[in-house]
């Protein structure tokens, strides 16, 4: 499993870094989020997916990224 740390940030996005490099996403690069079993996907406009396993977050972290989402990006059925 590859472990990364995630940062929110309520005005520029979503900032991701792991053992293989960085990435910074503002809102604007996202289209769509959604649910699939255990794991919350965020659709970038380009059609590439960040998948975040919801079982590694607390319940505020969860909550805080939800909040984050349904202010800053459509909800995908």
């Amino acid at each position: 499993m590859v472990r990364c740390k995630t940062e929110l940030n309520a005005e520029d996005g979503i900032h991701i870094q792991n053992h293989l490099g960085e990435s910074r996403n503002h809102w604007s690069a996202f289209k769509a989020y959604g649910t699939t079993g255990e794991y919350l996907y965020i659709k970038r406009g380009d059609n590439r997916v960040v998948m975040v396993n919801q079982n590694h977050l607390s319940q505020e972290e969860l909550q805080e990224l939800r909040q984050l989402l349904e202010k800053n990006v459509a909800f995908e059925k």
